[in-house]
């Protein structure tokens, strides 16, 4: 499916971006507070990794980014039954969550059933085939309605723009407390227990000190190996994950520069918090809405 939607584009949470940009809000890396108490959790049921930020994000939760396109997408069907062409994205139920891999693949149902694929996703194959069928006159009509919905006044409470939903404090404030976490010494000991994990069996470590899968994984994941091969090696990096517990410890190291952070920023990432639920809250409404109609 084509990136087509500036504010909401269709994609899963798999990682954090460390990004080359000035350290906001919260000091240098090097000079950051600690709060060595914090820790993430673990959703056991969706593979969802929940940081301290996590309450403050807009596009944290695979969930939350599911329900904003839903809304945007059953909005862009009113502009496209007006040109009496389909688009029957909106109308479906999403499959499950991709699971967060921040540090790895460890969320091990999702490993043994897809590996490091994405999992089935009705949304993306409904859209997919409308675009098939109706070619380029149907992707063109698709962006001009994408354009309206993003003007659109009377939408604007379910549709945030692209700032809103991937350049907020709160990412920012992620992307700083990322950016520490890796200069620990903590996390050189995991990495480095991490690889020999899979060099135990049979697999080698990414070179990058945020690149959580192997040489064998990245190499089958571009050639296009047959998903048997790539579950089986996904099956390994999360066995490995989960016995050393990588994401666990990676994730609470990130967490402990996290909330400092917050602390230091709290007036306004409440105020962005509220704003987040009144997005959430006006797509759930709208989609009910339409659904109803």
């Amino acid at each position: 499916m084509k990136q087509l939607f500036k504010g909401l584009a269709l994609v899963g949470l798999g990682g954090m971006v460390i990004a080359c940009t000035p350290t906001p809000q919260g000091g240098s890396p090097a000079s950051l507070e600690r709060d060595t108490t914090a820790h993430v959790s673990l959703d056991q049921q969706t593979g969802h990794i929940v940081f301290p930020l996590s309450e403050y994000d807009l596009s944290a939760s695979a969930s939350d980014i599911g329900i904003l396109n839903q809304a945007l997408f059953l909005r862009i069907e009113v502009c496209m039954n007006a040109r009496s062409m389909p688009f029957r994205a909106g109308r479906v139920d999403p499959g499950p969550p991709l699971d967060d891999r921040n540090f790895g693949i460890w969320f091990e149902p999702g490993a043994q059933t897809w590996g490091l694929m994405r999992p089935p996703d009705p949304v993306t194959d409904a859209f997919q085939a409308d675009e098939d069928a109706g070619g380029e006159r149907w992707s063109q009509a698709v962006d001009a309605c994408n354009a309206e919905a993003e003007s659109d006044p009377d939408a604007a409470g379910f549709i945030p723009t692209q700032d809103k939903m991937f350049d907020s404090l709160a990412q920012k404030l992620s992307t700083t407390a990322m950016r520490a976490a890796i200069r620990t010494a903590e996390w050189g000991a995991i990495r480095d227990k991490w690889s020999e994990c899979l060099t135990a069996n049979g697999l080698t470590a990414m070179d990058s000190e945020n690149d959580w899968i192997s040489v064998e994984s990245q190499t089958a994941l571009e050639n296009g190996d047959p998903p048997e091969r790539i579950i089986q090696l996904s099956s390994v990096e999360a066995h490995c994950n989960n016995d050393l517990r990588i994401t666990q410890t990676a994730g609470d190291i990130v967490a402990s520069f996290q909330v400092p952070l917050i602390s230091a920023n709290q007036a306004a990432l409440d105020d962005q918090e509220k704003e987040k639920n009144g997005y959430l809250a006006a797509a759930t409404k709208y989609i009910d809405q339409r659904k109803q109609g």
